[in-house]
């Protein structure tokens, strides 16, 4: 009866342990994919400021 309850117990952590480490590895992803999209805003903006740039540059020196 008592071995019962220990195999419980540890049936139980091992279920846990399972369960946090499927939880750490969606976690992981979330934050990786975050961070990629972050990436690739950022590239986003400054390709917009490069080309606004080139824009602005142009009618100056149209101009002049």
């Amino acid at each position: 009866m008592m071995m019962d309850f220990f195999e419980h117990v540890a049936n139980e952590l091992s279920e846990m342990d399972k369960e946090y480490q499927e939880q750490s590895k969606r976690v992981k992803q979330a934050i990786q994919e975050g961070e990629q999209r972050m990436k690739e805003k950022q590239q986003r903006f400054e390709e917009r400021r490069r080309n606004r740039e080139k824009h602005f540059a142009f009618l100056r020196n149209k101009k002049g």
